[in-house]
């Protein structure tokens, strides 16, 4: 089946471009934006060469979990192997010793102990996916890291596993229109949305496994309550096309940039870090961020 949604051809070079055009205007961001560069280049090198391990479902079975709006990856699909786990969350925590600005404590020790035990990185994982909270922060404790540090970890480590099964199911799908706020394929919540130029479409992009996917514009992405009296929107002055819409009947949040005028594709990971301004007045305001991101 067709997919008229353009999914994101992300790329080093492309974020390197874009890091030009953002720092240009925004040169504060620059070190953020090197950050994410080299956390990205180790989960596409990754990637790359991971097995595909998405559930043997009959072409028949996955449309109709797609027009039941159930995701098509559950966490308990997922099984890495947990060599290749620890392989990806390694590099990731030796760029960040060696990248980070002010390097956190304690990443050495967790290399070396909890890092190499394939019981503790299976309960790691599971936690993490399962959104129990308690669970991952009682894992983390034992490995030495702190909450933030553990989430930055596990999330990257994990995208490229789901990039790599999404990938390989979305061409079976036509995304230009999905009733769920939640991914059509891992359930994961959107990171931002974009309105498409061409059309005006609505436009979510997946905070785990990357996948973009078409929505109502008149309805909250997270609790899909569609009476307007909830529903409004925050934008800085002198920058309409940015803005972020908050929901007072889940207190959820999500930015939306207007792509009206502007060419080429956005790299949603660089928009979300330049719309940063955006966070603090809907979290100001009392709204919540529905979703985990690069950095948090």
């Amino acid at each position: 089946m067709d997919d008229e949604i353009r999914q994101s051809k992300l790329t080093k070079s492309a974020i390197t471009a874009a890091m030009r055009e953002y720092g240009a205007e925004r040169p504060e961001l620059k070190p953020v934006m090197r950050f994410y560069r080299e956390i990205f280049g180790i989960q596409k090198r990754h990637a790359d060469g991971l097995p595909l391990q998405f559930p043997k479902l009959s072409r028949e079975e996955i449309q109709r979990r797609f027009e039941a709006n159930k995701q098509l990856l559950k966490p308990q699909d997922l099984k890495p192997a947990p060599a290749d786990l620890r392989d990806i969350m390694r590099d990731i925590c030796a760029m960040i010793e060696t990248k980070s600005p002010n390097p956190p404590e304690g990443l050495e020790p967790f290399i070396e102990g909890e890092l190499l035990d394939d019981e503790w990185l299976t309960a790691f994982k599971d936690a993490y996916l399962a959104g129990r909270s308690r669970n991952f922060a009682r894992e983390a404790r034992k490995a030495g890291l702190e909450p933030d540090l553990a989430t930055l970890i596990a999330h990257t480590s994990l995208a490229p596993f789901y990039w790599k099964q999404a990938a390989g199911v979305r061409p079976q799908l036509s995304l230009n229109q999905v009733a769920s706020g939640a991914c059509p394929i891992c359930g994961a919540r959107p990171v931002m949305g974009f309105i498409r130029a061409e059309d005006g479409l609505r436009v979510l992009e997946c905070s785990l496994c990357g996948t973009r996917w078409g929505a109502p514009r008149m309805a909250c992405a997270f609790c899909r309550t569609q009476d307007r009296t909830k529903l409004r929107y925050h934008f800085a002055e002198g920058d309409g096309a940015r803005r972020v819409y908050v929901c007072d009947n889940c207190k959820g949040y999500l930015k939306v940039t207007d792509m009206s005028g502007h060419a080429g594709d956005l790299i949603i990971a660089i928009e979300d870090m330049a719309t940063a301004y955006l966070d603090g007045v809907a979290q100001e305001r009392g709204y919540h961020r529905a979703c985990s991101t690069v950095f948090g």
